[in-house]
Parts: structure tokens; sequence; C-alpha cells
């Protein structure tokens, strides 16, 4: 996947409420108050943020979660309709410091689950190479 953006999207951290419900966190190079006169805006690292509801006795807690919002797509950087966007707004201060985290951390775990599998095949290529040389080849 290739990450790229400007020097000045690294601090520009927004928040988006979609028309379907979900609340993300990106990076943009996009301006809050121009982004409507465009049809889509690209992001990048967009995080789903989830709130969870936790009884307290007379009260209710509520916390948030954080996760890769579309984990599958091929590419880094996903544009999005404009007319997709309820709202777009900056970040407070310890929310830009827990996405940035969370993003530092994810990317840290990604790069070491990629170590493991790539350990794995190479694993899985000597293994067979050794057998190859005491069975012969094996057809699939």
């Amino acid at each position: 996947k290739g990450r790229y953006m400007t020097q000045e999207a690294e601090g520009n951290i927004k928040f988006l409420k979609l028309t379907n419900g979900e609340q993300i966190i990106v990076t943009t190079d996009e301006k809050i108050k121009n982004y409507k006169d465009k049809k889509s805006i690209d992001v990048l690292d967009a995080v789903q943020i989830g709130t969870i509801k936790i009884p307290s006795g007379q009260s209710i807690m509520e916390t948030y979660t954080m996760s890769p919002w579309i984990r599958i797509a091929k590419e880094d950087i996903i544009s999005i309709p404009t007319d997709s966007i309820v709202v777009m707004t900056e970040l407070d201060d310890d929310a830009v410091v827990q996405y940035q985290t969370f993003i530092k951390d994810y990317d840290e775990n990604l790069a070491v689950e990629e170590d493991k599998l790539e350990k794995a095949e190479l694993e899985d290529e000597h293994y067979d190479t050794k057998r190859d040389k005491k069975f012969g080849k094996t057809f699939h």
C-alpha cells in the first residue's frame, strides 16, 4: 500500500459524522470551511469511533472505542463523497493524541503480523525444499 498525503495533512486530523451514522476520525488535506465545495475528500488512516454505555449506579458512563474503518480496503487513501458528510470538525487535543497513538500502535502491530507471516511462508518453503529432496516433487 502506498501511504501518501501532503506534509500539511499530518497535522490535519478531523472528526467526521457521516449520513449513515458512522463517526470517524481521519487525516486529510481538506479544509473544514470549503469541503462542501468539492464532490469528495481524500482521507488517510480512517478510524471508526464506537460508543459503549456502561450503567454505573444511578448514572450511565460512556466510553469510546477505536477500530480501523475499512480494514479490507486495498488503498490507504479513501475518497469520501462530501454529500455523505453531515459534520466535519476539529478534535480536541486529547482526542488527537489518542488517535495518533492508535494509528501508531496499529501500524506497529500490523508490521509485526506481516513479519510473522513472512517468516511462516519462508519456513514452509524451506520445509517443502527438504521434503522434495527426500521424497521427490509432489503435484497439486
